[in-house]
């Protein structure tokens, strides 16, 4: 049935159905040393006998790690009045076979998906702010055409957590047929971006704050929500909200002190601020190993540009055991970079904030203010 309809909304349109298109396979294969090998051509028609287009289904097989991943790629092709052939969109899937003959459980390891239209400016009234653009940056007009990729892929990382992201890609066709990319967005676990044509970010990326908890909330357990107001700024915990990336081992699974941690942190309507890293490690000295924290967080301006602004770190002896309570604190330090004007250092030391020749700062000269501890 999903097939079906794929292949109406492709050919036949939102208002058509399934007994408006018309179908003939005219062609299959396997090949005779691997089976899984295998293909099928189908032509479109609609009532009236003109073809729409085309179907390719194709499976194939290869293996990771000694296991066998079965492969399966749909797509189809329409063909206009001039006969000429414009790919349309199509699906992939790859599933863990388990090596056996009985596919009932083979596991999904990744899909995804994509479809091609094309629409005019005007009625793309979604589209994001900076992106069907000349390249003079100016607004195309509202008759010009555009086509529309869609699409999205799910994947499973070595840890089994699930991941999906969704994309939307414009493009603007020239007159001699070439495509000319404009621009699009992605958003990838809740998280969008958005682009130019030469695949610049374009302002902060943004998140559904419905999905995201406070800094105040018990699901935050990294004990720095004051740090984080100081560099991100806020009232209290209640104005930054935070996503987690799933933890991953640095090393392999048989280094479990390896991971790596990455918390992504918003305003109140959902504007990313930022990211805090979170590494853990550890290393022996005389026999005893010492487990390791490092924080670090990195700022995202209004054109999507990352800076550093601090961080922490903390060493622990470990005792050698597995419980952490009896852990001693060995030795820590913290540092943090903000920016400010020269009218705002009120309590700088007299004679820092000079030029060369020893006279003081305009009033506006921006002045970067680092301070740490150990």
């Amino acid at each position: 049935m999903v097939m079906l309809q794929r292949c109406w909304r492709c050919f036949g349109g939102a208002d058509s159905t399934t007994s408006d298109i018309l179908f003939k396979v005219v062609n299959t294969w396997q090949d005779e040393n691997d089976p899984d090998q295998t293909g099928i051509d189908v032509s479109f028609f609609d009532a009236d006998g003109t073809k729409l287009g085309g179907m390719h289904v194709n499976t194939g097989s290869w293996t990771d790690n000694g296991n066998k991943i079965l492969s399966k790629n749909i797509g189809f092709n329409t063909v206009d009045a001039d006969g000429n052939w414009q790919h349309l969109g199509g699906s992939w899937e790859n599933y863990d076979s388990q090596n056996t003959d009985d596919t009932s459980d083979d596991v999904l390891r990744d899909s995804g998906s994509n479809s091609r239209v094309t629409k005019t400016v005007g009625q793309l009234t979604d589209a994001p702010a900076g992106i069907l653009v000349d390249s003079e940056g100016a607004d195309l007009s509202a008759e010009t055409a555009v086509i529309v990729e869609t699409g999205s892929n799910t994947w499973t990382d070595p840890q089994g957590n699930e991941s999906t992201s969704l994309f939307t890609r414009y493009f603007i066709k020239g007159a001699d047929n070439n495509q000319t990319f404009l621009g699009g967005q992605d958003t990838e676990n809740g998280i969008t971006r958005t682009y130019d044509g030469d695949w610049n970010q374009i302002g902060q990326p943004t998140a559904d704050i419905g999905s995201l908890e406070n800094i105040g909330d018990s699901t935050y357990t990294y004990g720095n929500a004051q740090a984080v107001l100081s560099l991100f700024g806020g009232a209290d915990s209640t104005d930054i909200r935070h996503s987690v990336q799933a933890c991953q081992y640095l090393a392999g699974r048989e280094r479990s002190d390896q991971t790596r941690k990455e918390i992504k942190l918003f305003d109140a309507d959902g504007t990313q601020l930022g990211f805090m890293y979170v590494n853990t490690n550890s290393w022996t000295d005389n026999g005893n190993k010492i487990l390791s924290t490092n924080i670090g967080f990195d700022k995202v301006d209004a054109d999507g540009n990352r800076q550093w602004i601090g961080g922490s770190w903390e060493n622990y002896d470990s005792q050698n055991t597995d419980d952490t309570s009896d852990d001693v604190l060995r030795d820590r330090g913290s540092n943090s970079r903000v920016t400010k004007t020269v009218s705002e250092l009120s309590d700088a030391p007299a004679g820092i904030l000079v030029d060369e020749a020893g006279n003081d700062l305009p009033a506006t000269t921006e002045v970067v203010v680092e301070t740490g501890s150990n």
